[in-house]
């Protein structure tokens, strides 16, 4: 039964194999010269393949799908040879394969263990179908430097990968995108030649002017000098002398239909290299909703496959070297377009959050790129955060007493800090916006991209936040001689400097007004994105409209300050008003431009850790600008608070 089996596979494999070297004259050179070269689309089309498919790092997995890290394949597969990087690598691998169906690989052996990955050109190699009946390949013919074919034991079975696009009719080659595409683009090359050459000099005449009488020596000349003088550059046609006619030779541009002929030459080369033709910068076809479409059914329909085809060589060409249960795989966690919108997981994960589970847990099942911070493997739960003024006490400062006029004064201080800070915020709003329009230009994540370019904007937060609240602090309290305490220029009080910092990490304030500054962000973008995709508009016309919503304006930027330095001012006050023994809190508006609410709410006396009445629905803050309250409760409040023993 063996017998019968080995012999069946042996004719199997004997009517696949040809009787020698496969010599095709479709060469990678021929093919750089007439179509990579010559051709903008083929061009476009293998870069957009082989640039994407090299970005794609290779692991290591047990069978389970867990990483192996520092597996000797995976870091061979990072870096194949001294002189190649993985990018150049598998870029060069997936270009000769777009351009030829094959891609060869040779292997460098260290006792028995592939050290080194050499691409080798298939303009150099070439497969010796086996003359046994067991075998497809036997051997390998190369090409060797003096430009003479021969049989090389440096090159054989054991050592070399192929890597091809099958071709049916022999199995020992493949066939090359650009093979199948060759017509298309030799019609759209032969179209550019005879536009350049109607170009210069009109390329053919456009008509002939033929007389029933012979011409005499030197009239022809006179004739021909006339016309030329006529109709040089020009398209109208006249009439010389007698009995002359004019026969019409080269065809109109109308004829020609030169533009919509290159259209469909570059569809077909599109299709045929399976690449989307808004990725490769067809504008007419472009907006922003079918880009990211495009994007997605490019990496699905053309580069996935192609990376499968990759991984089942290796798998097969290294097994021995992987061990029981291992293989190789690609990695495509961090392919923007096959990427979950980073909302949506921030969303779950904040579920997960609520329920106890640490950010370093949740950074690692959502892949949220939150970069490390103090804490952030500890389980903080909403009931753990109670009133923000954990270390209380009373120290030997005293209650300052504030009317009207100073509340004004402080109106002019807290101004004055949100002006000077505006400026940097703009900056880091314009950090932002690059980040973002760049995400839209690569159709990647702009929530990931807003996320991860937000140091700037943190840093501003920090700053204005601790200053402030230190300046407002000391305005609410005299030292026990009843003079005015500056504690910019002079110690902070340790109980007025333990409820500070007490107040602004408990709550975790920074990080979450960073939060709610780009949650805000992310809103004005989605409604312009939306918008977009309703009406069909381009990318640049997505990212004006962006300009326009002024997510990026130093309007923005200020409105920001002017949050922030308020409520950093009453945490101040309060942090100041508590040590110095205060149980009460007074709201007072501004006097101007005051919210009907707020007005309200004016000379409203609660203890000192309560909430002032509800407005704005369901919206009682602990104290103005309070980051618990609604936007419309806090956003441009200019509101202040006194207080009492």
């Amino acid at each position: 039964m063996k017998y019968e089996k080995r012999n069946m596979a042996s004719s199997v494999i004997n009517t696949l194999r040809t009787p020698f070297a496969k010599w095709s004259d479709w060469t990678v050179f021929n093919a750089v010269k007439s179509g990579y070269k010559v051709s903008g689309w083929v061009y476009k089309a293998v870069s957009l393949i082989s640039k994407n498919l090299s970005t794609v790092p290779w692991i290591v997995v047990d069978k389970d799908g867990e990483v192996v890290e520092g597996h000797p394949l995976s870091l061979l597969l990072k870096n194949p040879n001294p002189f190649f990087s993985r990018q150049d690598f598998f870029e060069l691998i997936a270009a000769w394969q777009q351009l030829s169906g094959m891609a060869y690989v040779k292997q460098i052996f260290v006792d028995g263990i592939t050290k080194e990955l050499w691409p080798i050109s298939p303009d150099r190699i070439f497969p010796v179908p086996s003359k046994e009946m067991d075998k497809l390949i036997d051997k390998y013919e190369v090409i060797d430097a003096n430009g003479v074919r021969k049989v090389s034991p440096e090159f054989t079975v054991d050592n070399i990968i192929p890597f091809k696009f099958l071709d049916p009719s022999d199995p020992t080659l493949g066939i090359g995108p650009l093979q199948v595409a060759a017509k298309a683009v030799d019609i759209d090359t032969d179209q550019l030649a005879w536009n350049k050459s109607a170009m210069q000099n009109r390329g053919v005449l456009d008509g002939v002017f033929t007389f029933a009488e012979a011409l005499q020596e030197g009239v022809f000349d006179v004739y021909k000098q006339k016309i030329k003088e006529l109709f040089s550059g020009k398209r109208e046609i006249g009439i010389i002398g007698s009995n002359a006619k004019y026969q019409q030779l080269s065809l109109s541009p109308v004829e020609m239909d030169f533009l919509n002929s290159r259209k469909f030459n570059r569809e077909e080369i599109f299709i045929i290299f399976g690449v989307p033709p808004q990725l490769a910068g067809v504008q007419e076809a472009t907006t922003y909703n079918n880009f990211n479409t495009a994007r997605v059914v490019f990496w699905e329909t053309t580069l996935i496959p192609i990376l499968e085809d990759m991984k089942n060589t290796l798998n097969k060409a290294l097994v021995s070297q992987l061990g029981d249960g291992l293989s190789i795989t690609y990695d495509l966690k961090d392919v923007p377009a096959l990427r979950k919108d980073l909302k949506e997981k921030a969303e779950v994960a904040k579920i997960y959050s609520d329920m106890g589970v640490p950010m370093e847990q949740l950074n690692e099942m959502f892949t949220l790129g939150v970069p490390e911070y103090e804490g952030w493997d500890k389980s903080i739960k909403p009931q753990q955060i109670q009133t923000p003024l954990q270390n209380r006490g009373v120290s030997d400062l005293m209650l300052k007493k504030l009317d009207k006029r100073n509340v004004q004064d402080l109106i002019i201080l807290k101004e004055k800090k949100a002006t000077t800070a505006s400026k940097i915020f703009k900056k880091a709003l314009d950090e932002q916006r690059v980040a973002v329009f760049k995400a839209l230009d690569e159709s990647s994540d702009t929530s990931g991209a807003l996320a991860t370019n937000s140091a700037l904007m943190e840093e501003a937060l920090t700053t204005l936040y601790k200053k402030t609240a230190i300046t407002f602090a000391g305005s609410v309290i005299v030292d026990k001689r009843g003079l005015d305490i500056n504690f910019e220029t002079r110690a902070m009080d340790p109980i007025v400097e333990a409820n500070i910092d007490s107040f602004l990490q408990v709550e975790r304030v920074i990080l979450n007004e960073l939060s709610l500054i780009n949650k805000s962000t992310i809103a004005l973008i989605l409604e312009a994105v939306i918008d977009a995709e309703v009406e069909g508009k381009s990318i640049m016309e997505v990212q004006q409209a962006i300009l326009d919503s002024g997510t990026f304006s130093p309007e923005r930027a200020l409105r920001i300050a002017r949050t922030v330095a308020g409520t950093a001012q009453s945490i101040g006050q309060l942090s100041g008003a508590m040590a110095a023994g205060a149980t009460k809190k007074v709201w007072r508006d501004a006097d101007f431009e005051v919210r009907e609410e707020h007005q309200q709410r004016d000379g409203e006396i609660v203890g000192i850790n309560d909430r002032f009445s509800t407005k704005f629905g369901n919206s009682s803050p602990r104290y103005p600008l309070d980051q618990q309250a609604s936007a419309s409760d806090r956003i441009n409040c200019r509101c202040s608070m006194t207080f009492s023993v």
